[in-house]
């Protein structure tokens, strides 16, 4: 599936609305069209799980906002998950999701957003 620009913004939305249900803390996250890029601390839930969980969520997120039909397949089989193990690892991380994507498409930079209005 590719991710147009409304997807994209209910993905990233999707994503910190799961990471703030679940306790856990979204530090980057960066939807391109046909993939996702997330750096997240959930010292609580293995890599598998916060896959599960993101993509789970956002899928509902996708159908119910319309921006994708109820049957489509939205993700591919699995994603790639990796332990960041330090502080170096987790700043690595950020600046690929971050700045070295190319550059950002509409729709991205929606989780900052939402970060932004819980903090008002």
């Amino acid at each position: 599936m590719r991710f147009t620009e409304l997807r994209r913004e209910v993905i990233e939305r999707s994503f910190a609305e799961t990471c703030d249900f679940r306790g856990w803390s979204l530090i980057a996250v960066h939807c391109r069209t046909n993939h996702v890029h997330a750096v997240l601390s959930a010292p609580e839930a293995g890599p598998s799980q916060v896959l599960h969980r993101l993509k789970s969520r956002a899928t509902r997120a996708l159908r119910e906002s319309g921006a994708t039909e109820p049957a489509a397949a939205v993700w591919s089989r699995h994603g790639s998950t990796r332990h960041l193990w330090n502080e170096d690892d987790v700043a690595a991380a950020v600046d690929y999701t971050m700045n070295f994507q190319g550059v950002d498409l509409p729709g991205t930079l929606a989780w900052r957003e939402h970060r932004d209005e819980r903090v008002r």
